[in-house]
Order: C-alpha cells, then sequence, then structure tokens
C-alpha cells in the first residue's frame, strides 16, 4: 500500500475527512484530515518507532507552549499484515518559514525571536534541546507572521535521559549549515539550550540577510560548515549588517563558543524584549 492507501485506511477507520498530501521529511508523511471539524495533520511514520522516536513524542507530550506544535493523538493501524504508526497534531496552514526567507524586514525578525526565544525557554525548562531548528522547522499557523511554530523534535536530546548519540561519532545530529559548533563537533556535555539559541540565531538570519553568519563570498556551504566547527569567527559582513538594522542580540546569538552566547534563555529573552 502507498502512503496515501494508508492515510485513506485511518481516516475511514476513525471517521476523519481526508484532505490530501501535506509534505515529506525524513521520518514521516504527512497528509491533511479534518477531525470534527477541525483541520489537522496527519503524520505517518515510515519505520516503526524507535527510542529517538518515542523521545520525540514525549517530548512534545511535555511541552505545551503556543510557539510549540501541539501533539494530539498518537496510534497505529494493522494494514496487510503489518503495523504503520501515526500520530496526530496541530495543523499549521502558514507554511514554513523557507517559504519567507528574503521577504522579512528586521521588525518582523525582531517579533519572531521574542516568540521563539521564549518557545526555547519553554523547551530548555523541560531538559529538552531541540538541535534542528532550520527555516523548514518553523512553521506559521496563518499568513501572517504573528504565529511561528517550533516543528519537528526527531532529534531532540532529553538531558535528563541517557543521550542516544554515540561518544565516538564524529559529528552530532543536526542540520549541519544551522548547527552549533558543540554540535558539529559532538560534544555532547556542551549540548544545552545556548546549542537551540545558535540554531535560531543562524535561521533568523539566514531568513533575514539570505547568508549564513559565518560565509565568506564564494563559500560552498561545506566550507562554512568547516568554518562554524573550527570555532572561527562571524563574518565582518554579518557583524555590520546585525548593526545597521539594530539587530544586535543576533550577532551574539551566533558566537563561537557557548559561554560567548546568551547564557540562559531568561537573557535571551530579555535581549529580545
Amino acid at each position: 500500500m502507498t502512503p496515501q492507501d494508508v492515510a485513506l485506511a485511518i481516516c475511514e477507520k476513525n471517521g476523519y475527512l481526508f484532505g490530501g498530501p501535506a509534505g515529506e521529511g525524513a521520518f514521516k508523511h504527512t497528509f491533511r484530515v479534518e477531525i470534527g471539524g477541525v483541520p489537522r495533520a496527519l503524520k505517518l511514520f515510515k519505520e516503526p518507532p524507535t527510542e529517538r522516536s518515542t523521545r520525540e513524542i514525549q517530548a512534545m507530550i511535555r511541552c505545551d507552549h503556543v510557539n510549540v506544535a501541539k501533539l494530539v493523538a498518537v496510534d497505529k493501524i494493522s494494514l496487510d499484515a503489518s503495523i504503520v504508526y501515526y500520530q496526530i497534531e496541530e495543523y499549521l496552514s502558514g507554511g514554513t518559514l523557507t517559504d519567507r526567507v528574503g521577504r522579512l524586514d528586521a521588525s518582523t525578525i525582531s517579533g519572531l525571536a521574542v516568540a521563539l526565544s521564549g518557545a526555547l525557554h519553554h523547551i530548555g525548562s523541560h531538559d529538552l534541546v531541540h538541535r534542528d531548528l532550520k527555516p523548514d522547522n518553523i512553521m506559521f499557523r496563518d499568513s501572517s507572521n504573528a504565529h511561528p511554530v517550533i516543528v519537528d523534535f526527531g532529534l531532540v536530546r532529553d538531558l535528563s535521559a541517557t543521550s542516544l548519540t554515540a561518544t565516538w561519532q564524529m559529528r552530532g545530529p543536526g542540520s549541519p549549515f544551522f548547527a552549533a559548533p558543540e554540535q558539529l563537533n559532538n560534544e555532547k556535555e556542551l549540548i544545552k539550550s545556548w546549542t537551540d539559541q545558535f540554531g535560531l540565531g543562524v535561521t533568523l538570519a539566514y531568513s533575514l540577510f539570505q547568508v549564513h553568519p559565518y560565509a565568506h563570498p564564494g563559500d560552498s556551504a561545506a566550507a562554512i560548515v568547516a568554518r562554524v566547527a573550527d570555532r572561527q569567527r562571524p563574518s565582518a559582513a554579518f557583524i555590520a549588517a546585525c548593526a545597521s538594522t539594530g539587530l544586535h542580540a543576533l550577532t551574539r546569538m551566533v558566537l563561537p563558543f557557548p559561554v560567548q552566547r546568551y547564557l540562559t534563555t531568561n537573557d535571551l529573552m530579555n535581549a529580545w524584549r
């Protein structure tokens, strides 16, 4: 059966109204459904849940914040002697931040920073580190820029639990272009809320300037990632751009050493307020 066939079977079983495909990620197929007249996202696991995906579910259950995606339910269906696991989340109709890259001004970026730093404070209060903040993983509830939502906790780190990443791995989980140096170098003891702060900083900077804070003219993505991993400094052009737009906090968020960034999520929130 195709993923859409499975989604249709789930809708028929539960009385959902099928609305069609809504995207595909590395680990899930997403479909739009309606439940009791309310739009929802139906996400099918491509593989049976692992310990990592179980942590994703547990993290989303623990979080309850206006700027963090809401998990509605987790269930499974048996089809053709196989079991498919799925989850129901709120449906976010405004698309991703990726769709808005280059179309935002400094004032809008500042507003997003206020909302999303509050989300990081909430996530961090539960001893969680998202570890994969990037434009694809920030969505919106509508066409405005007023309601950004952090999604996809597939790489979440639970600081109160044993790490699932082998110490010998040269690189930790994450999307390299947006990852902090401590992620790129798999320095597990340094993975804390300031790691998400770096990812959010790069995300906001890229969304405004359409260039990575560490990029030099002519750089490849690999060269930029290597510069971050080596803990070099953000480019002079980026620092000047932040100064000219009044986004000084953005510069500090992406500094190479964690202790150079805002030390707590409370400090980060206050900086943007």
